[in-house]
């Protein structure tokens, strides 16, 4: 089983709190439809975007259950303000 999460955002987290500007926002990739593109209905691929905890941990439980034998990935969709208050005091 293999299992990978990427965290999708359109900015830099640190650099934005340190040091905000234009050249922070970015461009995400479509990571599901990148390896929905790369399974086509026949490879042993399956993967899931999700944007809060329940979703997380429901796409957890699936890529661990009922497609253990695939390739999986979870995209993240991280929210702009998820910030600690660690870093916007240090920032």
């Amino acid at each position: 089983m293999e299992v990978s999460m990427y965290d999708t955002t359109n900015w830099y987290t640190l650099v934005v709190e340190i040091h905000d500007g234009p050249h922070n926002v970015i461009k995400n990739w479509n990571y599901t439809s990148l390896v929905e593109a790369i399974h086509n209905r026949e490879g042993k691929c399956w993967t899931k975007k999700v944007f809060v905890m329940e979703e997380l941990v429901e796409a957890i439980k699936a890529a661990t259950g009922e497609h253990k034998d695939s390739l999986c990935f979870i995209e993240v969709v991280v929210q702009e303000d998820v910030t600690s208050i660690e870093l916007l005091e240090w920032g």
